[in-house]
């Protein structure tokens, strides 16, 4: 079943040359006639699960008996940890990470996005784990004369479980809001789930309605049983990245889950590590973290889930 949020008209853009150029482009599409009063439903708020606790409703303090009774739903209710690698490990790097993630117990989803040259083996090595291996991107196009480019269709082929679509590094190197949609179509064709990231150029440079409809742009609005919207702001992300402060993450992410709904597996990603992913996993609109270089070893993938499940101070 998907999630669907009103869909503004899509307008076609030209490819931009770089991260203000395609904000630009998302500015231009947004009515600027907005009412000045918040016209979204209120919603419910959550209550904060403990830290070693991994579902939307906290049992950690229910009797037994009653904690029992419950459901879980693990693709809603359990933590999500994820890594994208980059172009930063080489194939023995990677395969170590992917062997050590696959071997963990159950209670988190988790996923990592691996270089294509190393799928087939990823995917091999996640093998009968809860592991879900994913790519940087896909081809706009089916086969045919496109030399360099990856048909969704192959990436599934070789076991893929999702295509990661609307990355900032992708943004500056000129791919557009309207590339990425079509990113997200291939790979739905080919029965793949998608992990779409949005965010803003700088801090407190748009508003959360842009990051909404950055994602009616890509995803039109919509998410399926098993896809993921990870918000990461550009300027919290790489080397030079800053940490944003928990409650300007909180606000965005509590709007865009009110317009999305409580089913969609929601996560924050940029300049996570040790010392904050406790707290931002813990927020009421978060499913999870999106972790970048902190979590590029055993150890340190390790360490970042031991925070984040309470097991480590």
């Amino acid at each position: 079943m998907s999630n669907q949020i009103t869909s503004g008209q899509r307008s076609s853009t030209k490819p931009s040359r770089s991260v203000a150029a395609c904000f630009s482009a998302s500015r231009f599409r947004i009515s600027r006639s907005r009412q000045s009063s918040n016209t979204t439903s209120a919603r419910t708020p959550r209550p904060r699960f403990g830290l070693n606790c991994r579902r939307r409703v906290c049992t950690c303090s229910m009797p037994t008996t009653e904690r029992s009774k419950l459901v879980c739903n693990p693709l809603v209710d359990s933590l999500w940890i994820g890594s994208n690698l980059k172009m930063a490990l080489g194939r023995g790097e990677t395969l170590r990470l992917v062997q050590h993630v696959a071997g963990l117990d159950d209670g988190a989803q988790r996923a990592l996005v691996v270089s294509m040259p190393f799928l087939g083996e990823s995917v091999a090595a996640a093998q009968g784990s809860g592991l879900r291996i994913g790519v940087q991107g896909c081809s706009t196009h089916d086969r045919g004369a496109y030399t360099g480019e990856v048909a969704a269709q192959d990436v599934a082929s070789m076991g893929a479980d999702f295509v990661m679509v609307g990355h900032a590094e992708r943004v500056a190197l000129g791919e557009s809001l309207e590339s990425f949609a079509h990113q997200v179509q291939r790979a739905r064709e080919a029965h793949l789930k998608v992990l779409v990231c949005v965010g803003e150029e700088a801090q407190g440079d748009h508003d959360s309605d842009d990051l909404i409809t950055q994602v009616r742009l890509i995803a039109g609005g919509q998410f399926r049983h098993g896809d993921v919207l990870a918000y990461e702001p550009y300027w919290a992300i790489g080397e030079a990245g800053r940490e944003a402060p928990v409650d300007y993450i909180d606000a965005r992410m509590t709007r865009v889950r009110s317009a999305l709904g409580e089913d969609v597996t929601l996560v924050y990603g940029g300049s996570v590590n040790e010392g904050n992913c406790a707290q931002i996993a813990s927020l009421d609109g978060a499913s999870g973290v999106f972790v970048g270089r902190a979590a590029w070893s055993p150890a340190k993938w390790s360490g970042i889930e031991a925070r984040v499940r309470g097991e480590s101070q």
